[in-house]
């Protein structure tokens, strides 16, 4: 089974080389453990796109994910994070230990731990 997973993270309203460095990081660390990603970010930086069209592109990739992963500078408030609100109202499976992307742990056993 193909795991595509999106990255949810705090991202302020001009976006940062820290902070496309974090997603970046992230996602290198996922297509290592052979996550297929989505970074918001992307686009979020395109300028081809307005930024409401952009946030509308990454909903709707967020709703084609299997697996969210959870940057540690989200916050976890009901209601404050609209992509993580989502994913836990899809049932996601949600990754927030980035000990999870350092250490030799097999996707599968993931569906386990999630049950």
């Amino acid at each position: 089974m193909a795991y595509l997973a999106y990255i949810i993270g705090e991202i302020p309203d001009r976006i940062t080389v820290k902070c496309r460095h974090k997603f970046e990081n992230a996602k290198f660390l996922l297509e290592k453990k052979g996550f297929k990603v989505i970074n918001p970010i992307d686009n979020l930086v395109n300028k081809k796109l307005k930024i409401q069209d952009a946030k509308k592109i990454n909903f709707r990739q967020l709703l084609n994910c299997n697996v969210a992963y959870i940057l540690p500078s989200v916050s976890f408030e009901m209601g404050k994070n609209a992509e993580l609100l989502l994913a836990i109202k899809l049932d996601m499976l949600i990754i927030q230990d980035s000990v999870f992307l350092n250490e030799d742990v097999q996707i599968e056993e993931l569906e386990f731990i999630n049950v």
